[in-house]
């Protein structure tokens, strides 16, 4: 029974481990984009669409809001590569 309770337990703290890894990266993204975005509104010119005219503190929002994106660009290049991939593929079987 203990190496069942064993198998358990180091399975569990694993999933643990790994859900919060996830979490902490999610908390990052909310975060930085939250403040781009804050800073994107805040700094607006009045009666103009948002990023018609930028102002300077309006473009460091923009820098918060692409970083915030960096842990999701794997899969973004991962997408593209395999669409490359494969039509690639399909060119070299019809030649």
């Amino acid at each position: 029974m203990l190496n069942y309770k064993n198998i358990f337990l180091g399975a569990f703290s694993g999933t643990s481990g790994f859900l919060t890894a996830y979490m902490v990266v999610g908390l990052y993204s909310f975060i930085l984009f939250s403040i781009g975005f804050y800073l994107i509104l805040r700094y607006n010119k009045k009666n103009t669409d948002i990023l018609k005219e930028i102002q300077p503190l309006q473009y460091l929002g923009i820098v918060f809001c692409f970083l915030s994106m960096l842990p999701f660009a794997q899969y973004f290049f991962m997408g593209f590569l395999q669409g490359a991939g494969s039509y690639a593929f399909e060119r070299l079987l019809n030649n």
